[in-house]
């Protein structure tokens, strides 16, 4: 035991932190429709999506772009997605399987944000997430068995995003 402390504390002193899982604090239901009702969720993500919409992969840029996605929640529980690509101050529409633009319906189930890509999934899959505090912003939590496709389960896993009005 003192072998393993004074090695956390060399790893420390040397700014190495050891991997700790860190169990997120999930916002309640109320919490989360008041959060989003009427708002939009902008999140920017690294990830890339390769493939149709019933057969991908995703994977992690190369070229320092990334792609910036914005959901509005309307309060009769229908979603609007937009979704565009940015490199080097240059943006245009996203392409791919998700393209730049889908609708979709979003509800609350428990504790957890669930959403149903119409367009870019025909309505086959619902995704629900876990909304939790990530210092000034939050960050969602795919939630679930579903399997790593690619470098990541889904295109929001585990991604921080701010909300607008």
């Amino acid at each position: 035991m003192k072998d393993l402390a004074a090695s956390l504390f060399a790893l420390a002193a040397l700014g190495i932190a050891p991997a700790v899982a860190e169990q997120a604090q999930g916002l309640s239901g109320a919490e989360i429709k008041s959060l989003l009702t009427n708002k939009r969720l902008v999140l920017r993500s690294e990830r890339v999506v390769h493939g149709t919409a019933t057969d991908f992969q995703f994977s992690r840029r190369t070229d320092g772009g990334s792609a910036i996605i914005t959901i509005y929640f309307r309060d009769d529980g229908s979603l609007r997605r937009s979704c565009e690509e940015t490199r080097r101050g240059t943006t245009w529409p996203c392409g791919g399987p998700w393209g730049k633009e889908s609708t979709g319906v979003w509800e609350v189930n428990g504790n957890q944000l669930c959403v149903v890509e119409l367009n870019a999934t025909a309505g086959r899959t619902r995704s629900c997430y876990l909304v939790a505090r990530a210092g000034s912003r939050y960050r969602l939590h795919l939630q679930g068995d579903y399997p790593r496709r690619g470098g990541a389960r889904s295109f929001m896993d585990d991604t921080d995003f701010e909300v607008r009005p």
